[in-house]
């Protein structure tokens, strides 16, 4: 509760929100945890239907939620001409691994399924997200592609969190100093994985 306060703190303190006005509203969907908030995003001026984006969040699988990402998603509803889906999905250490991967992947697919009622192309939905979110946007990719069903059109993945097996020699060099040190990102790890395998 402590790391997710204050996220909410250092996110209002350096985010501001886009020039233009984006309307948006919130939306349930039904997943793995049962009915799960989302929001959409829509730019002015966006034929329909419409390329789309289904974005997850950052935070360390641990903190944040729709309202911490939520000027970012406006910007990137603004500046990718798309409809922005922002999906709050379950998190550790409540929901351990595989709760927030399982999330992302009925989430994509509930997108897809409901595209005529969101208003998207349901050939043309991309997925995002930022660290945590980075990774549950590849992840699902891969989980799609591998059981034949619908895919992303395509991937942003915006510094993500890809390979707890490992420790490059990034990881030491900027230990400490900067907004993510490595002792936080142990922890979201450890938090994420509840002891489990890194290598899943």
């Amino acid at each position: 509760e402590e790391a997710r306060r204050a996220l909410r703190v250092s996110v209002a303190s350096v985010d501001a929100p886009p020039r233009t006005q984006v309307h948006w509203r919130e939306l349930w969907w039904s997943g793995p945890g049962g009915s799960q908030r989302a929001r959409l995003y829509t730019p002015p001026g966006l034929d329909t239907p419409s390329p789309a984006v289904v974005y997850f969040h950052g935070g360390g699988w641990v903190v944040g939620d729709l309202e911490s990402h939520d000027f970012l998603c406006r910007r990137l509803a603004v500046s990718g001409h798309v409809r922005v889906v922002a999906i709050d999905y379950r998190l550790a250490p409540e929901h351990p691994f595989p709760a927030a991967a399982e999330d992302a992947v009925a989430a994509f697919r509930w997108c897809v399924e409901h595209a005529r009622e969101l208003e998207i192309d349901p050939a043309c939905v991309a997925v995002a997200g930022d660290s945590a979110g980075g990774n549950l946007a590849a992840v699902l990719a891969q989980v799609t592609r591998d059981a034949g069903l619908a895919t992303p059109c395509a991937q942003l993945l915006v510094y993500p969190g890809c390979d707890a097996s490992v420790e490059r020699p990034s990881k030491r060099l900027f230990a400490d100093g900067y907004f993510l040190t490595r002792s936080q990102m142990d922890w979201y790890w450890a938090t994420y994985t509840a002891g489990g395998s890194r290598t899943d």
